[in-house]
């Protein structure tokens, strides 16, 4: 008899089962554990999307560049930063651009590089913020062209940071940088040159600068930013007649500070910059 009862219970619950699958019900007793695990994975991935997105990336420019990494791509060798991440590159490109299109943080290691080209050289669509982090030792030099649509020679529509010890030169025919939410400088040995106006950085920037209107550029020549008649903070040249520069450096403290053409030894400026 109670192997009866058993065997009528057994059949019940298959018979349970069956209509239940048939009427498209969920079992009473389904085990959602595993659901609950995997829809509170994927919770955590839209609330944490930076720390899947930390690609590590090397990228050398030239004639035909490569990169070694992920979150980027080549396409008639202009470089394409699709995901966020911090990209190391080197090199000479010309004739190409780096455009940045991502939802993430995107840091950019200058180590060396020169980009010349007659249109855009750095065109920053999207991106959480962008660094440009400059090694110490590194002298790097960007340079946009007549052909080039964008107002400025680095061009971005989010916030921008420059930090780091080295050296970068941004040549602009229309701007040298045109930041739309406005940059800051941490760090750098910098000089902005660019034909239009110059927006000072944002009031966080962490050392001075000197933004001046000038119409008397030696082409082609040396050029010294000296403080007091006798210390040399920073050299630079210029391929063209440029109206406006900006120079920022960490020594750029008190004193008064007048560029000078290294050929002629005369001051460029016609009154002496004063930091106080």
């Amino acid at each position: 008899m109670k192997k009866k009862n058993q065997y009528m219970a057994i059949c019940l619950e298959i018979a349970i089962i069956s209509i239940t699958l048939l009427l498209g019900l969920t079992p009473l007793f389904k085990d959602n554990k595993k659901e609950e695990i995997i829809d509170i994975s994927n919770k955590e991935k839209e609330n944490n999307n930076d720390s899947f997105s930390s690609n590590i990336a090397f990228i050398e420019m030239g004639i035909n560049s490569y990169i070694d990494g992920e979150g980027a791509i080549i396409k008639n060798n202009n470089i394409n930063i699709i995901e966020g991440g911090t990209y190391n590159l080197t090199g000479n490109l010309k004739e190409a651009s780096i455009y940045i299109n991502t939802e993430d943080k995107v840091v950019l290691n200058f180590n060396n590089i020169n980009i010349m080209t007659t249109g855009e050289a750095l065109v920053i669509e999207n991106a959480k913020e962008v660094i440009i982090n400059l090694p110490l030792g590194s002298d790097n030099v960007i340079m946009d062209g007549d052909n080039n649509p964008y107002p400025g020679s680095i061009y971005s529509k989010v916030p921008l940071i420059f930090k780091g010890e080295g050296g970068l030169r941004v040549y602009g025919n229309k701007m040298s940088i045109s930041a739309l939410e406005g940059y800051e400088i941490l760090g750098g040995e910098l000089v902005f040159l660019g034909n239009n106006d110059i927006v000072k950085p944002l009031d966080n920037s962490k050392q001075n600068s000197i933004i001046t209107n000038i119409n008397n550029l030696p082409i082609n020549k040396g050029i010294s930013l000296i403080k007091d008649n006798s210390d040399n903070i920073i050299d630079f040249s210029s391929n063209n007649n440029y109206n406006n520069i900006l120079i920022s450096s960490k020594l750029l403290i008190s004193g008064s500070y007048n560029m000078v053409n290294n050929e002629t030894n005369e001051n460029i400026n016609l009154t002496p910059f004063q930091i106080k």
